[in-house]
């Protein structure tokens, strides 16, 4: 009883000002005094645990480091690890396990998959033992993994700059391009480590940041698009080509780099918010493709332009409506189901009344996934979870449809209150 008591003075008034695994591992220590837990001092645990927003990853790393507190391994974090794992053995397999047989000049199939397949234990192995005193967070894990694809992504430049067709006509085999690969792939390895190092983001952070260079390529992709000559038949000149690979390339460290300096730097962000602006960046791509198709846009430049545009708007529009909102990954979850929930709400009416109009779907199922994804976000506010809290979120929804100079004209009408 007085160990209990003990651990109850210690940890209850640290709970009140902070919320870390440090109180969580004070008490497991003082608990595991006499190498017994008892059930009351597990109920203790979990109320400590759980007011720390502790997960079971975090609890198994706290009490292996409390059991075994000679071994350092255990001070530092694994998180990344499955991440740097699966990226020693593309590496292995890929990058070097078949592009080294092909510069060699090995043709014969069963050797170069025998050394392939080979690479994948090997890679797996070296990448387990370097890792085993690694300081591995998972924010390291997405700055390795973006450096890898931009630095493998670099290796077209040179042959945009040279020009395709004549990059072809001295490297028909493509042996120059593969031996540059694997120089520049893990020269941006080395980079991302670097900067991670230079930046020291949290793993929020460093997943809004990393997930920013997608959609800086895009957009590079779409202004380059917008201000280019319309291509003919899908036949592109080399200025085209050295545009339009300068521009994707350069927009997406631009924009990586300027996301993190004034957008991410200085903000309080969880994963889980990073994955939910990108939530908000793919319901602006779908809503964009709807509503293009339902305008009857076929221009190649207005296509491009209106998905960019949507685009963005959902992904600043949800990080703005998300400020001071810490979401769990899960959380982030839960409402993309509640999303999809709501294409399947309003797509379901209009299968009910027979609407076979596909100008009927386009028009309301944006609308549904919104509309199902900000009353899925407002039933995950901790401030709302009781009992009744379910309640207080009220939906109406009305398809119409009229008949206008003899065609059907489509609307709806949705009403979404907290």
């Amino acid at each position: 009883m007085k160990k209990i008591m003990f651990i109850l003075i210690v940890s209850l008034p640290v709970l009140i000002f902070a919320k870390d695994r440090s109180v969580y591992e004070n008490a497991y220590k003082e608990a595991m005094k006499d190498s017994v837990i008892s059930s009351s001092e597990k109920t203790i645990l979990n109320i400590i645990s759980t007011s720390s927003n502790l997960n079971e990853d975090d609890i198994i790393a706290i009490k292996r480091k409390v059991e075994n507190p000679e071994d350092s391994r255990y001070n530092l974090s694994r998180e990344g690890r499955l991440e740097f794992i699966g990226l020693a053995m593309y590496y292995g397999m890929f990058e070097y396990g078949y592009n080294i047989p092909y510069v060699l000049g090995i043709n014969k199939d069963n050797i170069m998959i025998g050394i392939e397949l080979l690479a994948a234990p090997t890679s797996f192995y070296l990448a387990w033992k370097h890792t085993k005193n690694m300081d591995l967070p998972q924010g390291k894990a997405n700055f390795l993994y973006s450096g890898t694809w931009l630095g493998k992504g670099s290796s077209s430049i040179l042959p945009a700059l040279v020009g395709f067709k004549n990059w072809d006509n001295f490297d028909e085999e493509g042996k120059i391009l593969r031996t540059t690969s694997m120089l520049l792939t893990p020269a941006g390895t080395y980079f991302g480590n670097k900067l991670y190092k230079k930046w020291n983001p949290t793993d929020g952070q460093a997943f809004a940041t990393t997930s920013k260079l997608y959609l800086g390529a895009y957009n590079g992709f779409a202004i380059h698009s917008l201000l280019s000559k319309e291509p003919k038949n899908l036949e592109y000149s080399d200025n085209f080509m050295r545009g339009r690979v300068l521009s994707i390339f350069g927009s997406s460290l631009l924009e990586g780099y300027l996301s993190y300096k004034h957008l991410f730097k200085d903000e309080q962000i969880t994963r889980g918010d990073a994955n939910f602006n990108f939530l908000g960046a793919t319901y602006g791509l779908f809503s964009s493709l709807a509503y293009t198709s339902l305008l009857n846009l076929d221009g190649y430049k207005e296509i491009i332009a209106s998905l960019a545009i949507g685009t963005n708007l959902g992904y600043y529009s949800f990080n703005a409506f998300n400020k001071g909102r810490d979401l769990k990954m899960k959380e982030t979850g839960i409402v993309a189901l509640g999303g999809a929930s709501g294409i399947g709400f309003t797509a379901g009416i209009g299968f009910l009344v027979d609407i076979k109009k596909t100008e009927f779907y386009e028009f309301v199922c944006p609308i549904g996934l919104i509309g199902g994804s900000l009353i899925a976000y407002k039933m995950i506010d901790p401030s709302n979870e009781n009992e009744n809290s379910y309640s207080r979120v009220k939906t109406n929804f009305m398809p119409s449809v009229n008949i206008v100079n003899n065609e059907f004209v489509y609307g709806a009408n949705l009403n979404i209150s907290f």
